[in-house]
């Protein structure tokens, strides 16, 4: 418990490092969410965003895992069949999902719990 609750506060200004993304955490989970309609600007915002708290954590002597870093697109069916993907790339490997596990809850592109109940 005390390595949760330093490591908490040894990181508690990293919502700081966001300038156009909004931060939540919760112990040691992190998620950084942007919303708009058009999808060069989300682009923008989350690369902008990545760099800056990359940076931040650099100097923090801490590191983005790369395996745990994902990005996903929430939108209708219809809306993400006609969108291409984002084109938001960390160490080399582009990072959007179809689908993302935060806090326990599987949440998919299209926001239906179908994924989340197929894994019981």
């Amino acid at each position: 418990i005390l390595g949760r609750l330093l490591f908490s506060v040894y990181v508690r200004d990293l919502p700081k490092q966001a300038c156009n993304c909004e931060i939540n955490q919760f112990a040691d989970d992190t998620a950084m969410h942007t919303a708009s309609k058009s999808l060069p600007e989300i682009e923008d915002r989350l690369s902008n965003d990545f760099h800056c708290i990359g940076k931040w954590l650099s100097e923090q002597k801490l590191h983005l895992n790369s395996v745990k870093s994902k990005v996903i697109l929430f939108g209708s069916r219809p809306a993400l069949s006609q969108s291409p993907k984002l084109n938001i790339v960390f160490e080399g490997k582009p990072l959007q999902v179809n689908y993302v596990q935060y806090l326990g809850v599987l949440l998919g592109s299209h926001l239906s719990w179908n994924d989340h109940l197929l894994q019981f």
